[in-house]
């Protein structure tokens, strides 16, 4: 995320420094590619960690997952977008085998990319299945494969066809039963989906009527008009900086569609910076009703808000 973001500020801003700290980020997460434990390059988290439904996992740090991989693969993306380097194409391409080889599934009418390698066969998470698309869509551009760009639209489609009547996707399903979370995964699906729709540019509008709806939801539902974002819908507490940080990366991304979302993507920002952020610029992780804490994760908080205030920043400079 720190290397999308010095990418987009090289961009936006033309200082060639931050195209230097973007490849001394791609630099450490080339070393740190799981490539060797699997035949391409893949990543996950490199920390142990618990969560609140969950042990300490000790296992994390040698399996890769979709998430953690397709951002790493879209900044070697990016970074050969700029500056033409065969190596980070490469390695793009290499994630995207790594992808579809390995976590694909196509199996009694669903078709889904798995979380991990060891995900159960059964379980599907959404955003992490449109994950996968979005990033095929987007490296079919340079690498053309009409396979994988198939397998892009059946995947999608597939989620798609989750969508509730309302316009939100819960989180997940194993079983056919699904799991009702609606938070900044919304987001998530609703940058995929944008990305799909441009890269792929599909003759059926089923995906723009999706994104609108989906939008449309994310927006009047899960955020309140000052900007502050819901929790967990309909729960408003506690004010989350990784749901603020996702708002202003898709309203921001969405105004090419609908110019409107720009100035609620910077209420969200200003919001967010007024309240939750520190003397020292970092960002505070949670403001609940009479408290807030105030750890300045890096990875929750510093790298999502540094990612997202590009992305508007990006924005802005293109209006």
């Amino acid at each position: 995320m720190f290397a999308l973001a010095f990418l987009k500020l090289f961009r936006t801003i033309g200082d060639v420094d931050f195209l230097e700290d973007a490849a001394s980020c791609l630099d450490f997460l080339k070393n740190k590619s799981l490539k060797g434990h699997y035949p391409d390059h893949c990543w996950g988290d490199y920390f142990e960690y618990q969560s609140a439904k969950s042990a300490l996992k000790s296992n994390t740090t040698n399996t890769p997952d979709i998430i953690n991989t397709v951002v790493c693969a879209l900044a070697f993306l990016e970074h050969y977008k700029i500056t033409g380097s065969k190596e980070s194409l490469e390695i793009a391409t290499s994630s995207k085998n790594f992808i579809v080889d390995t976590l694909y599934v196509s199996n009694d009418g669903k078709t889904f990319f798995k979380y991990t390698p060891t995900s159960e066969p059964g379980r599907i998470t959404y955003n992490a299945s449109t994950h996968g698309a979005m990033f095929l869509s987007r490296i079919n551009k340079y690498v053309k494969d009409k396979k994988n760009s198939e397998i892009a639209i059946k995947v999608m489609d597939y989620v798609i066809s989750k969508q509730k009547p309302n316009g939100v996707w819960y989180y997940s399903e194993a079983n056919g039963k699904e799991v009702m979370q609606i938070d900044f995964h919304q987001g998530f699906i609703l940058d995929d989906l944008y990305d799909f729709i441009k890269y792929t540019k599909p003759v059926n509008d089923r995906y723009m009527k999706a994104l609108l709806k989906g939008a449309e939801f994310y927006r009047n539902e899960q955020f309140l008009p000052d900007g502050k974002a819901k929790w967990r819908w309909p729960r408003e507490n506690p004010i989350d900086i990784h749901n603020q940080a996702q708002g202003i990366i898709t309203f921001s991304r969405l105004s090419e569609i609908e110019p409107m979302h720009l100035d609620f993507a910077k209420k969200i920002a200003f919001w967010t910076i007024e309240n939750m952020q520190g003397w020292a610029g970092e960002f505070y992780y949670q403001n609940w009703r009479f408290f807030t804490n105030k750890i300045p994760y890096m990875r929750w908080g510093q790298a999502w808000m540094m990612l997202a205030l590009s992305c508007l920043l990006e924005r802005c400079g293109n209006s």
